[in-house]
């Protein structure tokens, strides 16, 4: 997957800089609602494309729990179109939802919450985001090096317990 984040100068520095599709992305994922909005403007940049990796900014919002640009992804796609419709439960090259992706309950619940987000999808490891969270769990479990009281281990029963009330 390409690398978004603050290395991006036009993140990092609040939106100064050429704008490319790696700043839209690094937008997404950092939460900068002002520059992705501007950026998706200015480069006519559809709010369904997706990465050489199948990654969309709705995976990017998902995973990086940026509820704000989460709403504004989810807002953006007409409910009468069934292109946009599908692009909410469209995977990554893994097959991985935005749901399989969720860092936490927000972002999940913001996704189930919104109607069109389909939690009996599966990736190509024929996972539900459920149970593919009950894997990385497990994973997680099995390293020494992890607390019980890791964040990422509360972050991961957490969303299992939420998922597992999801019909």
């Amino acid at each position: 997957m390409a690398s978004f984040g603050l290395a991006n100068p036009s993140v990092a520095m609040g939106g100064t800089g050429p704008v490319d599709v790696a700043t839209i992305f690094s937008a997404a994922s950092e939460g900068n609602l002002a520059l992705l909005q501007s950026s998706m403007a200015q480069m006519n940049f559809n709010v369904t494309t997706a990465d050489e990796n199948g990654y969309t900014l709705l995976h990017a919002a998902s995973s990086y729990n940026q509820l704000r640009i989460l709403k504004f992804i989810l807002d953006n796609l007409d409910r009468n179109n069934p292109n946009c419709i599908a692009s909410i439960n469209a995977g990554d090259n893994d097959g991985d939802t935005a749901l399989h992706y969720a860092g936490s309950v927000d972002a999940a619940r913001m996704l189930i919450e919104d109607g069109r987000t389909d939690a009996r999808k599966v990736n190509s490891q024929g996972k539900t985001a459920l149970q593919a969270k009950k894997e990385e769990l497990g994973e997680m479990m099995q390293d020494e090096d992890i607390e019980d009281d890791d964040e990422d281990v509360e972050v991961a029963q957490k969303l299992i317990e939420y998922l597992s009330g999801v019909p």
